[in-house]
């Protein structure tokens, strides 16, 4: 399915739902493209490559650990200086209720 515009972006914008399918011990991770897309001056950007090594080494952490190290890796990547927004969201599926 292709991707729908960046939400808010556009308010006449129609999404599509899209479903996905979790199960317990799941890990979601939301993320903006500043996240990605982060780089020093003249430097290649942060990207999917880095995002996931911090992730396979991170899993073990709490959701909010997770964020934290994420923001903080792009934070110094970029000397502090960030050129866009940083948006981080992580979630542990445990399954429904009992």
């Amino acid at each position: 399915m292709d991707a729908d515009l960046p939400l808010g972006l556009d308010p006449a914008t129609g999404y599509q739902v899209q479903r996905l399918i979790l199960e317990p011990g799941d890990r979601l991770v939301l993320l903006s493209d500043g996240v990605l897309e982060a780089a020093p001056e003249g430097g290649s950007a942060y990207g999917a490559g880095r995002l996931d090594k911090v992730l396979r080494a991170s899993r073990a952490l709490p959701p909010y650990e997770v964020a934290r190290l994420v923001v903080q890796e792009v934070i110094a990547r970029r000397a502090g200086d960030l050129a866009d927004d940083l948006t981080v969201v992580c979630l542990d599926w445990r399954g429904p209720a009992s």
